[in-house]
């Protein structure tokens, strides 16, 4: 009797659950903890090609998944290709996924400021990273050198707008 066999399957299937309950708790890997630990493994190994590409997979594979896009953006900026535009645009996506992923917030002030030269957008990042990790380090340190490179930023148009206005001789 095919119903009895069914029956008994579903019931043992069943009964495979109720006793492996308990070791759920343990396991809580999921797919997107797959992908980011076979990337980072294959980056310690120095296999930038190989760790992108499972980044990228992973992407596909688990949208908005934030760490994927955080890990991917840490390849391109620190990676031997130095992809800064392609780390930027993996933070931004990070911080799109998880809005509350300081570390994305802090890479992309740092990448603002020191390839794109844009202090403006360096600073929000900046300080939306300290609002959600107020007593981070990096980002204490990477506002003071945002204000200051406004501060010379500013001091340097006084001049220039001086010199601009003094009458010529």
């Amino acid at each position: 009797d095919t119903t009895a066999a069914a029956g008994g399957a579903n019931t043992a299937a069943n009964a495979a659950a109720v006793a492996l309950a308990p070791l759920s708790s343990l396991c809580t890997l999921t797919l997107g903890d797959v992908y980011c630990d076979l990337g980072a493994m294959l980056q310690e190994h120095l296999r930038w090609d190989d760790a992108e590409k499972v980044y990228r997979e992973g992407i596909v594979a688990v949208p908005g998944h934030a760490s994927l896009f955080f890990n991917l953006g840490v390849l391109l900026k620190n990676g031997p290709r130095k992809d800064f535009n392609g780390a930027i645009e993996a933070f931004t996506s990070a911080v799109k996924a998880d809005p509350t992923i300081a570390v994305a917030l802090r890479n992309l002030g740092a990448l603002m400021l020191d390839k794109k030269m844009d202090t403006t957008a360096a600073e929000v990042y900046y300080r939306r990273s300290l609002q959600l990790d107020p007593d981070n380090h990096r980002g204490q340190e990477g506002l003071k050198r945002v204000l200051a490179a406004q501060k010379v930023r500013r001091q340097h148009s006084r001049e220039q707008t001086e010199r601009c206005d003094s009458p010529l001789l």
